[in-house]
């Protein structure tokens, strides 16, 4: 199977265009990376260093003020806790699977980053979505 990973806009990404119904013509599966990684209207104010939890995206979040460029930067990442309903959300949809940049880029400020207990986490929240 080929797959090809493309990103949120076929049109003028990082000066880049891409022909979407042509390379699903050439893939077995066109996957679109429809995280936006340029976009994001984020309040100053709002601002903080903690971890929050999203309840509508099941996603682990915080945002942070950088005094370098003088701008909050949000930042979004995966745990065990918010894999796990995505995975379901999928089987329960009958998806043919799901797509996933790499489950062991660890948060590194995590206390357990650098266990092995951590990775395998992550890999048993694809055992219990999948398979349980």
């Amino acid at each position: 199977m080929v797959s090809v990973d493309v990103p949120w806009s076929p049109f003028d990404i990082d000066g880049r265009n891409y022909d979407w119904p042509a390379l699903t013509a050439a893939a077995d599966l066109l996957f679109v990376m429809a995280y936006d990684t340029q976009a994001g209207v984020l309040d100053t104010e709002d601002s903080v260093t903690e971890v929050m939890w999203d309840e509508l995206g099941s996603a682990s979040t915080f945002t942070y003020f950088n005094k370098q460029d003088n701008l909050p930067h949000q930042v979004w990442f995966d745990t065990p806790q918010s894999l796990l309903p995505h995975y379901q959300l999928a089987r329960r949809l009958g998806l043919r699977g799901v797509g996933c940049w790499n489950l062991e880029m660890l948060y590194s400020t995590d206390p357990g980053a650098d266990k092995p207990d951590a990775r395998a986490a992550m890999w048993q929240a694809v055992e219990d979505g999948f398979f349980a």
